[in-house]
């Protein structure tokens, strides 16, 4: 399967990976995380080996690098949207 490609399948994953980039939003890419700011954006490299982007959670700015390991976990927001976000792995 390459970019682009219409052949998209449903593929198990971890969720676990390492930091691949990140910044820092301070002002809300959306609405629904107003109360979100500063949000920690990143791009995740799955152990799997597909990149993902995500949030992290439960971090300072100054406690994200590149390499640092993630695990994933579910948020179910009150609109009833679950979301896959982020934390950083214990220990990592």
């Amino acid at each position: 399967m390459s970019c682009l490609s219409a052949e998209l399948g449903w593929e198990e994953v971890s969720g676990e990976g390492t930091i691949f980039t990140f910044t820092g939003a301070r002002t809300p890419v959306t609405p629904h995380f107003a109360d979100d700011v500063p949000q920690l954006l990143a791009i995740v490299e799955l152990d799997e080996g597909p990149h993902l982007t995500s949030v992290i959670v439960d971090a300072a700015p100054e406690d994200l690098a590149v390499g640092r390991r993630v695990v994933p976990f579910f948020e179910r927001g009150d609109d009833g949207v679950t979301l896959l976000k982020h934390r950083l792995a214990p220990g990592s």
